[in-house]
Parts: structure tokens; sequence; C-alpha cells
């Protein structure tokens, strides 16, 4: 029987009851329920055969139908198509009209009237929402490219251009003509000026050679074309300063981590530590040799490949300082400032309270904080398991949504939803 889900019988009624059914009971009763529903609408649907297919709306496309068939003994599928509600003679005229005023609007664009056109044409595929197609001829020709630009440069006196938008709705089609004169730029504007500069540009470039002579005048205009400032450095270096918070936040958040990691390992190596300390005050080795025999089976173990560790790295440089010449009672308290863990605290107190007092109690204290030492791991141990599982109830939460998701949309997807 699993650890997770327990089962119980109640004494009155004799029902199983299961924690994971009471919570989520009520989702897989609402499932059964709508699946329930779409089962006796589909059951109907087909005991009751339609007459009549409603047909989409105009503007909605056609649906792709597939239904059953029988005649006699003979049964099969058939597969169709039903096309959208169609427009009326009348809703088209409607539709081309708005169409009309609609290019009438929207085609000039920027310029200011149809006798002085030179900026570009705004020109659209289709109009009245989408119901009217457009297709644009222009006559003459040349003076006006397919994306509406007007080609006002080639021209030396102003001239007509008659533009036949050709309308299409449903059956209804209407030619529908727009005359408008076409003339030079005005270079007094920014868009004219910059138009006879491009042309000028264009020429200058035709001219061929190692180098392009840039013109010093465009329109009758002076005009001095200089490089765009490059703004890059600036924005490079803007980069910098907004990368600098950043690097703060991330380099404050890796010593917080940092912290955490080495409390973690001087907590699980002070239960090892203490325990070989009790070890050896117990058959008679004071401290100060206990200390130097557990740094040298952990560079034994360093050497084999084993990682280091903190708590082993700060007893070595207490070795460390009293081979150099510092008291045994200083480098017991230089231990715990170091490590400034509560664990070592308490090993510095009893330590240097051994120095002063004698060993006489040393190895009973020494042999209870190795047992509270190893009681506080498991706790630590289990915190983190503890820890592990909370990280778990979103996935599983993402999981359930998942399942639910491909159980019900082909259901949904069968009823037209």
């Amino acid at each position: 029987m699993s650890e997770n889900i327990r089962i119980t019988k109640k004494k009155a009624g004799g029902r199983i009851r299961s924690p994971a059914l009471r919570k989520y009971g009520k989702v897989i009763i609402a499932i059964e329920l709508i699946a329930a529903a779409m089962l006796g609408k589909d059951i109907y649907t087909s005991m009751h055969p339609p007459e009549t297919l409603e047909r989409p709306a105009n503007g909605e496309g056609s649906d792709d139908v597939e239904m059953n068939f029988e005649s006699g003994e003979l049964k099969g599928k058939a597969a169709f198509t039903v096309s959208e509600t169609g427009l009326t003679t009348k809703e088209e005229k409607t539709y081309i009209e708005q169409a009309k005023a609609e290019i009438n609007q929207t085609l000039f664009g920027e310029n200011k009237s149809a006798a002085s056109v030179w900026r570009p044409l705004s020109i659209a595929k289709t109009y009245a929402d989408g119901m009217v197609e457009c297709r644009y001829t222009f006559d003459p020709d040349p003076l006006i490219d397919t994306d509406g630009t007007v080609l006002s440069m080639d021209i030396e006196e102003p001239t007509m251009v008659k533009a036949e938008a050709t309308l299409v709705c449903g059956d209804t089609s209407e030619v529908y003509i727009i005359p408008f004169r076409v003339v030079r730029p005005n270079p007094a504007t920014l868009d004219g000026l910059t138009l006879y500069i491009q042309d000028a540009l264009a020429k200058a470039d035709a001219q061929g050679g190692k180098e392009l002579v840039l013109p010093k005048e465009a329109g009758g205009h002076p005009v001095t074309l200089s490089v765009p400032l490059d703004f890059r450095g600036i924005e490079f270096a803007a980069l910098g300063l907004l990368l600098i918070p950043l690097f703060l936040i991330a380099e404050k958040k890796q010593e917080v981590t940092n912290v955490k990691k080495r409390n973690e390992e001087l907590t699980r190596d002070y239960a090892a530590i203490a325990s070989k300390l009790a070890l050896f005050t117990g058959a008679g080795i004071r401290p100060r040799e206990a200390f130097r025999r557990i740094t040298a089976s952990y560079e034994k173990n360093r050497k084999r490949g084993a990682p280091a560790s903190a708590g082993y790295e700060e007893v070595k440089k207490t070795v460390v300082e009293m081979e150099e010449g510092v008291g045994e009672y200083d480098a017991y308290l230089r231990l715990g400032d170091r490590t400034d863990h509560r664990d070592f605290r308490r090993l510095t107190l009893m330590l240097t309270q051994n120095l002063q007092k004698g060993d006489r109690f040393l190895a009973d204290e020494l042999n209870r904080e190795e047992s509270d030492a190893f009681v506080t791991r498991k706790n630590n141990a289990l915190r983190k398991g503890e820890e592990a599982s909370t990280k778990l109830v979103f996935p599983m939460i993402l999981l359930l949504g998942s399942v639910i998701l491909i159980l019900m949309l082909p259901a949904f997807m069968g009823m037209g939803v």
C-alpha cells in the first residue's frame, strides 16, 4: 500500500475513502457531468436527423461537414462543404458605394488635393472591411509605381493621370475612375527636397568612377550632406551603466548563496569532527594532538581526490596557527571567530574551558555534542526533503491541468465549441 494515499474504511457504511479522491473529486465529477451532457447531445442528434443545416454568416467562411447516410442496407459517410450566406445585389452595390467613398478619402494620402499630386498614393487591395476587392490601373502607366509611388521626377510639366479602380463585390463589379494631376515635388517642403536630393544622388551615382561626388544643390536649393551621428558608443556606455546594478545584485546573491553553502558544510562537518574529537579525547589524547590527527586524515583524503570541506579547512587553519606559535587558547578562540557558527563557537567554549579546568569532563561533553550534532544533521536532511517535495507541487498542478486539457479538448472540438 502506498504511504502517500492511505485507504481507510468507515465502520458504519463500509465506504472506501481516499484523500486524493476527496481532493480532486469535484473536478472529476464536473468532467463526468460535461462528458454525460456531450454524450446525450450526440445521442439526441443521432436519433433526430436534421432536415436543414444553417449556413455560416457572410464573412465567416465555409464549413467542412461530414454526415452519416444510409439507404436500405447501404451505409456510409459523405463529406461536403457548406458555403457562407451570400449577399444580395443591393447589398453588393451598397458595399461598392462604400468602397468609392473610402477611395475618395484615402487614395491621395498626404497630397493636399487631386490637382497637385507628387507624394505617394495610398493604394489598398480591399475596401469596406474587406467586402470589396480592388485592382488599380493608371493611364499613363509609367508615372505611378505598383506600390503607389508617384514618379514625379520623371515629368517636366504637370500631367493629368486617370486612375481606374476595378471594384468587385460578389457577382457585382464596377470600374471607378479618379482623375488627378501629377506635378513635380515642391523643393520648399521636406518631402519634396528629399526627392530632389535622392534624384541628384542617383544621377551622381550613374556617372560611375571610383568616387561618388556628393551634390551641393538640389531643386535650386543649396544642401550640405553629412554622415549621421553614430550613437553606438553612447548606447554601449549606457549598457555598461545599466549592468552595474545587475552585477551588484548578482554578487550580493552569490555572497548569500556562498554563506548559506558554507554554513551547511560547517553543520555537516561538525558532527564528524565532534565524533572524532570525542574518540581521541576518550583515548587520552589531548585536543591539540586530536586536531593535528584530524587534519592529517583530512589531507590524506584530499590527496585521494576528496573535495574540500569548510569545517575541516577551519580545523586545518587552527593546527597551522598553533604550529606557527599561536597559543592553543587563542587558536581555539580564532576558530570560533572565523567560522561564526553556533556549533563551532560552542566547541570553542568547551576547548577553552578545558584548558582552564582540565580534561576531566571534556570527553563526556564531546559525546553529547556528537549526539546533538547528528540529530541536527538528521533534521536538516528531513527539512531539505520537505522543501524538495514542496517544489514538486507546482509541476504536479501543471501536469494535472495538461491531462484535463488533453481529455477535454477533443470533446469540446467535437461539440464545435
